[in-house]
């Protein structure tokens, strides 16, 4: 990224300097890390607190793109993977992912157990599921 750098200006837009030699594909990048970096950032106080409410050793995360779902859990490798897209999304919504990939920490299935931590953390988890459902799953290219 060099000189390269993007610059927040307010909630709905953001300044991109870059060398006037910059690609299309060269800017794409650029705002990809933005968001990477950012989507980091926010979730690691989650990934923190749901480790301790949930009485499970914090996972290794890791943000990739996805074209089918917001996140993902490997519990025997104490791993989750967060989509890239939740960078866009709002913030209840990551704390949302968060919770329910580590909840699989406590129950690999979407049984009783894991339905019943997920109550217990997050009684209103089903309306932010919903909400972000009806967002659009952004396609990277």
């Amino acid at each position: 990224e060099g000189r390269q750098q993007i610059f927040p200006e307010g909630a709905s837009s953001l300044r991109m300097r870059v060398a006037s030699s910059s690609d299309l594909a060269a800017r794409g990048r650029l705002v990809e890390n933005w968001y990477r970096r950012e989507l980091r950032a926010r979730s690691a106080d989650y990934v923190v607190k749901w480790g301790r409410a949930l009485g499970v050793p914090e996972p290794q995360y890791g943000i990739k793109r996805m074209r089918t779902k917001w996140g993902s859990c490997s519990p025997k490798a104490g791993r989750i993977w967060l989509n890239l897209s939740l960078a866009k999304k709002p913030l209840n919504a990551l704390d949302y992912v968060v919770l329910h990939e580590m909840a699989h920490f406590v129950s690999p299935r979407h049984d009783e157990a894991f339905v019943g931590t997920m109550d217990r953390c997050m009684p209103g988890w089903r309306q932010i599921r919903a909400d972000l459902n009806a967002l659009p799953l952004d396609c990277w290219q």
